[in-house]
């Protein structure tokens, strides 16, 4: 099971999907984060070892960004993963997508997806 950040654009009812398929969910309204910076999140969900799901684009830019800073800065911090999932999604096909993806994979650890139409799953 996968523990798994959801940030701000995501419905909280998607959290308590998650949980229900055996997932640790964490919402970041439910944790008074409702209005943190993209890059809040980021290292929030880094703290909790959450991968960071969302709706957001910028965060393929961020998600190289934590790459090449921690590289050249030689800091040891990781993060857990990120997901960037449609907008149009429902939550429960979301929470269906994201089980069936995370349950696929053995780690996510500084690892970006997003899911694009007719292709699935592409690393960021």
């Amino acid at each position: 099971m996968a523990s798994l950040y959801l940030d701000n654009n995501l419905s909280p009812l998607l959290a308590g999907e998650l949980q229900a398929l055996g997932h640790t969910a964490f919402h970041a309204r439910t944790l008074g984060y409702r209005h943190a910076k993209d890059f809040e999140h980021l290292v929030f969900a880094a703290r909790l070892g959450a991968i960071l799901v969302t709706h957001d684009l910028h965060f393929a830019l961020l998600h190289g960004a934590w790459r090449f800073w921690t590289a050249t800065w030689g800091i040891p911090e990781h993060q857990s993963g990120i997901l960037i999932i449609p907008d149009q999604w429902s939550y429960l096909l979301a929470a269906a997508e994201l089980d069936q993806f995370v349950r696929g994979r053995g780690t996510l650890i500084d690892a970006a997806y997003h899911w694009q139409m007719g292709s699935r799953w592409n690393v960021v």
